[in-house]
């Protein structure tokens, strides 16, 4: 299994220059964020600064549109 490191690398290399710099001002404001990265991030902490974060319009209900047509998905037979 590659590192996340790798995997990050990866999928940045396949975006424009202009996309590559969005991911680079995220990754710089979540690291301006005081919490310890292997506790985690409460979705308080983040919210708290979220005028660090800056989105295009759209970007935030696309985003929560995936989450859940993708993460929230229940499988209630997967464990059989």
């Amino acid at each position: 299994m590659e590192s996340v490191k790798v995997q990050i690398n990866e999928v940045v290399e396949k975006l424009s220059e202009d996309q590559q710099q969005l991911v680079l001002s995220f990754a710089q404001a979540l690291g301006a964020v005081d919490v310890s990265v292997s506790q985690g991030v409460q979705g308080e902490v983040l919210l708290a600064h979220m005028d660090d974060f800056h989105f295009a319009p759209g970007e935030l209900d696309e985003m929560s549109r995936v989450i859940e047509e993708e993460c929230e998905k229940i499988d209630a037979d997967e464990w059989q």
